[in-house]
């Protein structure tokens, strides 16, 4: 599984299986901060990637704390982690989690006593429009939720743009290397922002 970050408009010849870009202000004293980057929203048991960056007083990234772990907490009771901790290296770090529970809840990354939080959805029961096949026409936009059933097909001459807040569940396999793929031969257009993310990641076994 593949996790990347990306910011406003770009031009993919293929997606990966795990995408997102989602990011919140945090907290934090003069001397240093936690920024803390997720997704706003998740199913339970969907992959989930959490990325925790320790800031210094320019607000550059630490690359001095070589060693370091952030804390995850929730504010919720019955929402647990399939892992609590975050190890940071040069002041970074990123973890794939899962997530049980259903309710909504305010996610907390600490480090060395700084914290950054995030309020994170429960997007269970909410709405979703399925998609397969070669795209039609010369423009589509993809907005809610999208399930991707089966190969996509992005022609040449056509442009796929995705809303802010929008969460992409591509179909996944139990196992081996014939799992859903999406083929651009046309160009992709990300409209996430740092607090209106777009989440592209994997969905349950066909």
């Amino acid at each position: 599984m593949i996790g990347l970050l990306l910011r406003g408009r770009q031009r993919l010849g293929l997606l990966p299986v795990f995408f997102f870009w989602a990011i919140l202000g945090m907290t934090g004293s003069a001397l240093a901060e936690v920024r803390l980057i997720t997704p706003s929203g998740f199913r339970p048991s969907v992959p989930f990637l959490v990325r925790v960056e320790m800031r210094d007083n320019t607000g550059a990234r630490d690359w001095n704390l070589w060693d370091a772990d952030a804390l995850l907490t929730a504010d919720q009771r019955g929402i647990s982690f399939s892992a609590s901790r975050v190890v940071l290296r040069n002041g970074l770090g990123t973890a794939l989690l899962t997530i049980s529970g259903n309710t909504d809840f305010t996610l907390t990354a600490t480090v060395n006593g700084e914290r950054a939080t995030r309020t994170v959805r429960n997007l269970t029961g909410q709405p979703s429009v399925a998609v397969q096949g070669t795209l039609p026409g010369t423009s589509t936009i993809w907005s809610g939720i999208v399930t991707v059933t089966g190969d996509i097909t992005v022609p040449s001459g056509h442009t796929l743009t995705i809303q802010p807040n929008t969460f992409v569940l591509i179909n996944s396999v139990a196992s081996g290397t014939s799992g859903i793929s999406i083929t651009v031969n046309g160009s992709i257009q990300s409209l996430g922002t740092e607090f209106s993310p777009v989440v592209i990641t994997c969905w349950r076994p066909i």
